[in-house]
């Protein structure tokens, strides 16, 4: 059953095409109190990212966490050559998604003693490599993608990361 509220609620009709009228209200700012907790001030939604990247700073800034002494840009070896030590930071990065920091470090150090370069990757087993990455995760997959990435870099861009990712 359907009933038709304009003769059951007068006025409703009218109101109605009040509010398809009228203009969506504007934007209004937040009062927010600033990171160091002292005064609030008028902010634009917009901005209050600024805001919780602030107080995420300070948090961090009190706390090490395992990225900051085992993430993947303190993985490579610094006295590698330059094409090896950006690969290095390369695989790093391929191991790290999914997987914890201080597994991605342990793994990245097993790779490095084994000898860690394009050439080494290509050579190796997958099956051999697959026990090297056990600890990440998703590692059977991470051995092919590993491989597959080494060859591109062999036969495309002379064993070095290119420098854009167009290529």
């Amino acid at each position: 059953m359907v009933v038709d509220v304009s003769i059951a609620l007068p006025g409703v009709e009218k109101k109605k095409k009040e509010m398809l009228k009228a203009k969506p209200p504007a934007r209004k700012g937040a009062k927010v109190k600033a990171a160091d907790g002292t005064s609030a001030k008028q902010i634009d939604i917009e901005d209050i990212w600024k805001v919780h990247l602030e107080r995420i700073e300070k948090m961090r800034s009190a706390v090490e966490a395992p990225v900051d002494t085992q993430g993947c840009h303190k993985l490579a070896d610094p006295l590698a050559e330059p094409k090896v030590f950006r690969f290095h930071i390369l695989v790093g990065l391929m191991l790290s998604s999914q997987t914890k920091d201080e597994v991605t470090a342990a793994t990245m150090k097993t790779l490095k003693d084994y000898g860690l370069n394009i050439e080494n990757i290509l050579q190796i087993e997958t099956a051999e490599l697959e026990k090297m990455l056990y600890p990440v995760s998703f590692y059977k997959r991470k051995a092919i993608y590993l491989q597959k990435t080494a060859k591109i870099l062999q036969e495309k861009y002379d064993g070095d990361i290119p420098d854009t990712v167009e290529g």
